[in-house]
C-alpha cells in the first residue's frame, strides 16, 4: 500500500504547478473562472430537486441520465454547491477518464461555486494536488494507481462523470475503494454495448432525460439532418432485389472518394456564416488525409500531446480553426457549444456511439439554435438507426401533446418533425426506396429467425428433388441466394452444423464422395467459392480439410490437384485475393478484416491470432494491419470490439502471455513493458496478474527466464552505476520520487534500499 503522502520535493512541485498553470490558461478562453451567476433551466432544477430528495431519503448513490448538451456538469456543480452549503467542511472528488473533461469540469465548478472559501485541485499524470483542497478533479487512470495514498473515507461526495464506464477496469477498482457519504454517476448513455450494467453500482436512474426526449421537448438545437445517398450503384434500384442487409450494403452503396466528400461539405456549408465543423472519421490516418482537403482544418486525435490538443480546441473555439477531424475523441464530455456542423464519415453499429457523436453539435447557445448534420455513412444499419431515433422522438413529442401514438411511418414522422420545428430530416426519393428494401430484408430475417429442425428436413428434401441428386453445399449455397431460402449455416444449425447428420435425418445414406467422380477444375472453383461464402471469408487450407473431415467436400490435395497443387492458384482462379500488398490495403479493409477475424474466432483477436492467420494465407501481417492505427487497441476501438477478457485466464495463460511478450521484446518484460503492452491492446494489465497472486518474479521463473539478483545483494558500485543511468535517462538529477517510481516499475531498488547499499562505502 502506498503511504499517505503529505508533500513532494520542491523541484517536483514546481514542475507540476507549471504544467497545471499551463492547463488552466489553455482553457481560460472558454469560461472565465469567476463567481458568476449561471441560470438554471427548469429540467436542471427538476434534477437537482430529485437529488436533494434522494439524499433526504437516506440514499448514498444516484444515477443521472442526461443527454449530451443538457448541462450535466452544471447540474453536478450546482448539486455539490448545495451539498457544501449544508456541510461546509466536506471534501469532493470528481472522477473522469479524460484530462480535457477534467479541465472543463474544474472550470465549471469554479464558475458555479466561486471562491467562498472553496479550493480546487487536479490529480492526473501532470499534477498531484492531494489532501488540501475542497474539490479534487482526478483522472481515473491516475487514481487507480494512487488510490491507496488516500483514505477510503477521505471524500464525502464523489461525482463519477461519464459513468457508463464504471464497469471498466480503470473505473470499478476506484469506485469500490472509496466510501463516500454520497456518490452520483452522470451519463448520457447508461446502456453499455457489452451489456455490463452500471445500475449494479448506482441503482436505477433517479432522473432520466435521453437525447430523443430532449429533442422532443425542444431543449436542444434543431438538427438539419441530410443523408448523402447520391452514390448508388447505377440502375440497381430499377431491378428486383431480394437480399439481406449485408448484401444490400454490398449491392447498393459505392464509397465516395475523399475529394468528393470535401467538395460536398464545402458546398453544403457555404450558406452558413461562420461554420464550425466537427468531422468524425474512421481512423487517425483518414482524419489527417481529410484535413489536407479542407481549408482551416486540423486533425485532433489521441496521438497528440495534451498541450497540442488544448491548443487545437482553443483555436477551434476562437474561430482560428474552422474544422476539426477526429475519430472518437469527441464522443464524450468535451464541450464545444459553438459547433454548428457535424459530419459523419465513420460507420458504427452502436446506437450509443451514434447518439454521443450526434449530441456533440446539439447544445443550444445564444448564437445557435440549429445544427447541420451531413451523414455520408451509407449503409442499411445507419438508416435504420436514424429512422428509429426519429420515430422515438416523434412518439415522445406526440405523447406530450396527447396525440395518438402512431405506428411506424417515416413520412408522417418527417412531416410532423418539420411542423413542430423539432428538426428537418432530408430523405430523398432514393432514400425512401432504399428504406423499403431494408424493411423487406428485415421482414425476411424475422421469418427465417423462426426456422426449426423440421423446416430444414423439408427444405433439404425438396432441394434434392429439384437438383435430381443428393444436394451438396454448392447446391445449398446457390439456393440460399434466392429470397426466403435459408443459408447453409441456418440449414444445418440444428444438426451440429453437419450436412452429414442432416442427410441422415432425411433418411439418405448415399455418400457425397460418389459425386466427386469426374470432378473438374470448374467444380473446384465452385466448391471453393461456396465454402468461402459460408465462412464469410476466403477459405484456408485448414478450413478445407476441416470441411472434408465433416463430409462436406474433398480434401485440399484433391481440390487443388488441377491447379498444380497450389491453393494460391485456386484462389486466383476463384477470384479471391492471393496476397495483401501494402499499396492496396487501407483502414476500412483493416477494420473489416479484424471484425471478420473476431467473428471467426468467437472472441477478441490478439496479435498472435493475426500473425497465425497471416501465415495461413488468410490475411495481412500485423505490421500491415496496424500500419495506420499504431496499436491493436486503436484498431479494436475503430472496429468497436471489446478488449480481450483475462478474467477467466489460468496461471498457464498468464505464463504463456508473458513468455510471448518477452520473446517479442527480446528480453524478460518489465512491469512498465507489461503495462505498455496493455495500453497498446495486446494483453492484460499487470493488475490482472496481481489479482491472481501472480507476482512478476514468479511469472518470470515459470516462463523460463532467470530471476535477477535481488537489489539487497547489490554491491555499492552497482548502485552507483544504476543511479548514474537513471540521471541520464531523466536528463536531470533524479529525485527521491523518481527513484521510487522506477522501483515500483521493477526497474530498480527503492530509495531506502539504494541508500543502504551506498552507505556501505561510507
Amino acid at each position: 500500500m502506498l503511504p499517505r503522502i503529505e508533500s513532494y520535493p520542491a523541484p517536483l512541485l514546481q514542475s507540476e504547478n507549471a504544467l497545471k498553470n499551463l492547463g488552466a490558461s489553455a482553457v481560460s478562453d472558454v469560461l472565465s473562472r469567476t463567481d458568476s451567476f449561471i441560470e438554471q433551466r427548469p429540467y436542471q432544477n427538476d434534477c437537482l430537486q430529485v437529488l436533494t430528495n434522494v439524499r433526504a431519503q437516506g440514499e448514498t448513490k444516484a444515477l443521472i441520465h442526461m443527454a449530451t448538451g443538457l448541462g450535466k456538469t452544471t447540474v453536478a456543480a450546482k448539486d455539490v454547491e448545495n451539498y457544501l452549503q449544508a456541510k461546509p467542511a466536506a471534501k469532493v472528488l470528481f472522477l473522469c477518464h479524460q484530462n480535457e473533461i477534467l479541465d472543463q469540469a474544474r472550470t465549471r465548478f469554479e464558475q458555479v461555486l466561486g471562491g467562498n472559501g472553496f479550493s480546487y485541485g487536479t490529480f492526473n499524470g501532470q499534477s498531484k494536488d492531494m489532501h488540501e483542497v475542497t474539490c479534487l478533479f482526478a483522472s481515473m487512470q491516475t487514481m487507480r494507481d494512487w488510490k491507496d495514498a488516500f483514505y477510503p473515507h477521505e471524500f464525502d461526495y464523489i461525482v463519477v462523470d461519464e459513468s457508463h464506464h464504471s464497469k471498466a477496469e480503470t473505473y470499478e477498482p476506484v469506485i469500490n475503494y472509496f466510501q463516500p457519504a454520497f456518490m452520483a454517476g452522470y451519463t448520457g448513455t447508461p446502456d453499455r454495448e457489452d451489456l455490463k450494467d452500471i445500475r449494479e453500482i448506482f441503482g436505477q436512474e433517479v432522473y432520466s432525460k435521453p437525447l430523443t426526449a430532449a429533442l422532443a421537448e425542444g431543449l436542444l438545437a434543431v438538427p438539419d439532418y441530410r443523408v448523402i445517398l447520391d452514390n448508388i450503384q447505377e440502375g440497381v434500384l430499377d431491378e428486383q432485389i431480394d437480399a439481406n442487409l449485408a448484401e444490400l450494403n454490398r449491392i447498393l452503396f459505392i464509397p465516395k472518394r475523399d475529394e468528393e466528400i470535401a467538395q460536398i461539405v464545402l458546398e453544403k456549408t457555404a450558406a452558413i456564416k461562420e461554420p464550425r465543423t466537427m468531422i468524425f472519421c474512421p481512423s487517425i490516418s483518414h482524419a489527417k488525409r481529410m484535413a489536407l482537403l479542407l481549408p482551416d482544418a486540423k486533425a485532433y486525435h489521441s496521438k497528440q500531446s495534451p498541450k497540442e490538443r488544448q491548443q487545437l480546441l482553443s483555436n477551434f473555439r476562437n474561430g482560428i480553426t474552422n474544422t476539426l477531424l477526429t475519430v472518437d475523441m469527441f464522443n464524450e464530455g468535451i464541450d464545444i457549444p459553438d459547433a454548428n456542423v457535424v459530419v459523419f464519415l465513420r460507420s458504427t453499429n452502436s446506437r450509443t456511439v451514434f447518439l454521443q457523436q450526434l449530441g456533440r453539435g446539439l447544445r443550444k447557445t445564444a448564437n445557435k439554435d440549429s445544427v447541420l448534420v451531413l451523414d455520408f455513412v451509407a449503409n442499411c444499419d445507419r438508416l435504420l438507426m436514424l429512422e428509429d431515433v426519429l420515430h422515438e422522438t416523434m412518439q415522445l413529442a406526440r405523447a406530450q401533446k396527447h396525440d395518438e401514438i402512431a405506428s411506424d411511418d417515416i413520412e408522417r414522422d418527417i412531416s410532423e418533425a418539420r411542423e413542430l420545428q423539432l428538426g428537418s430530416f432530408e430523405f430523398t426519393e432514393t432514400s425512401r426506396r432504399i428504406m423499403q428494401l431494408i424493411h423487406d430484408a428485415v421482414d425476411m430475417k424475422t421469418r427465417l429467425r423462426k426456422w426449426n429442425m423440421l423446416d430444414s428436413i423439408t427444405y433439404y428434401r425438396g432441394l434434392c428433388e429439384t437438383t435430381g441428386r443428393t444436394a451438396n453445399i454448392v447446391d445449398i449455397v446457390h439456393a440460399g441466394k434466392e429470397p426466403g431460402n435459408p443459408g447453409y449455416q441456418l440449414l444445418v444449425r440444428d444438426f451440429n452444423s453437419s450436412i452429414v447428420q442432416l442427410r441422415r435425418a432425411c433418411g439418405m445414406k448415399e455418400s457425397l464422395r460418389n459425386f466427386w467422380k469426374g470432378w473438374t477444375a470448374a467444380d473446384s472453383v465452385e466448391y471453393y467459392n461456396a465454402l468461402s461464402e459460408i465462412l464469410g471469408r476466403s477459405a484456408s487450407v485448414n478450413d478445407i480439410n476441416a470441411a472434408c473431415a465433416r463430409g462436406e467436400g474433398p480434401g485440399i490435395n484433391f481440390l487443388v490437384k488441377r491447379y498444380e497443387g497450389s491453393i494460391a492458384k485456386l484462389k486466383e482462379a476463384a477470384g479471391h485475393a492471393v496476397n495483401t500488398k501494402g499499396r492496396t490495403w487501407n483502414d476500412e479493409m483493416s477494420i473489416a478484416y479484424y471484425q471478420e477475424l473476431a467473428k471467426e474466432l468467437g472472441r477478441t483477436p490478439t496479435e498472435k491470432d493475426i500473425r497465425s492467420a497471416s501465415k495461413d494465407g488468410r490475411g495481412p501481417s500485423p505490421t500491415l494491419l496496424l500500419k495506420n492505427f499504431g496499436s491493436l487497441r486503436s484498431l479494436r476501438a475503430a472496429s468497436e470490439i471489446a478488449a480481450a477478457d483475462s478474467r477467466n485466464w489460468t496461471e498457464s495463460d498468464f505464463v504463456d502471455y508473458y513468455k510471448q511478450l518477452s520473446e517479442a521484446l527480446g528480453h524478460p518484460a518489465t512491469v512498465e513493458e507489461v503495462n505498455e503492452a496493455y495500453k497498446q491492446g495486446n494483453g492484460p494489465h499487470l493488475g490482472a496478474f496481481y489479482k491472481r497472486g501472480l507476482r512478476l518474479p514468479y511469472i518470470r521463473e515459470r516462463a523460463g527466464f532467470a530471476i535477477p539478483i535481488p537489489y539487497t545483494k547489490w554491491r555499492p558500485e552497482q548502485a552507483e552505476t544504476y543511479l548514474q543511468n537513471l540521471h541520464k535517462t531523466l536528463g536531470r538529477i533524479a529525485t527521491q520520487r523518481d527513484i521510487e517510481t522506477a522501483g515500483r516499475a521493477s526497474n530498480g531498488p527503492s530509495a531506502r534500499t539504494l541508500q543502504k547499499i551506498l552507505q556501505q562505502n561510507d
